[in-house]
């Protein structure tokens, strides 16, 4: 038999060529459909993705602001001198350059006293 005898022959009133037809018409439009649906289902599975980064992004600046406050110079320095007994340094206390030897030869010296300026 040849081909052209194979689709031209008849089952039950319709062409077997009609049947391989309708076969693969059939079969492509279910693939187009699940591509379709899984297409969908990923770009709602981006965008889950985008609403999480863009939330993390929003912590992210709440806690830089939060850490800015924290390490505030006027609020460290509040804490130094109510938890520490910390306060800023007596400016009878300070030294210049000039003096650094000699603070460190009396230090040597055993005597801990800063020299007058």
């Amino acid at each position: 038999m040849s081909l052209r005898g194979v689709l031209g022959h008849r089952v039950r009133g319709v062409r077997v060529v009609n049947l391989v037809a309708l076969t693969v018409l059939l079969t492509l439009a279910v693939a187009s459909y699940a591509l379709k649906t899984l297409a969908e289902a990923q770009g709602a599975d981006t965008a889950d993705v985008q609403s999480q980064i863009n939330q993390e992004g929003k912590r992210i600046r709440l806690l830089k602001a939060e850490l800015s406050h924290l390490e505030g110079p006027g609020r460290i320095e509040h804490l130094s001198t109510q938890y520490l007994g910390m306060a800023p340094v007596d400016p009878k206390r300070e030294i210049s350059a000039e003096n650094l030897p000699r603070l460190a030869q009396n230090a040597g010296d055993g005597e801990a006293k800063a020299p007058t300026p």
